[in-house]
């Protein structure tokens, strides 16, 4: 179980981040999206939450889950 959950998913013609059932930011690509999530994933782990980034392609399925445990 983790206590963070982000989620990258395209929205429309841009990407957004999806977390507690909002969508954050306008990115251009999925990469950049990537990028920008990893950061608060990594931000959540250094005050010691578990975060776990899920990654999705084009279509909406989820192409990879990274975890990030704190301590």
């Amino acid at each position: 179980m983790f206590d963070k959950l982000y989620r990258v998913t395209r929205a429309g013609a841009h990407w957004a981040i999806a977390y507690n059932g909002f969508l954050a930011g306008d990115f251009p690509t999925g990469m950049a999206a990537t990028a920008a999530a990893e950061n608060l994933a990594r931000e959540a782990r250094g005050c010691g939450y578990d975060a776990e980034l899920v990654i999705e392609d084009d279509q909406g399925q989820v192409s990879e889950r990274r975890r990030y445990r704190a301590g």
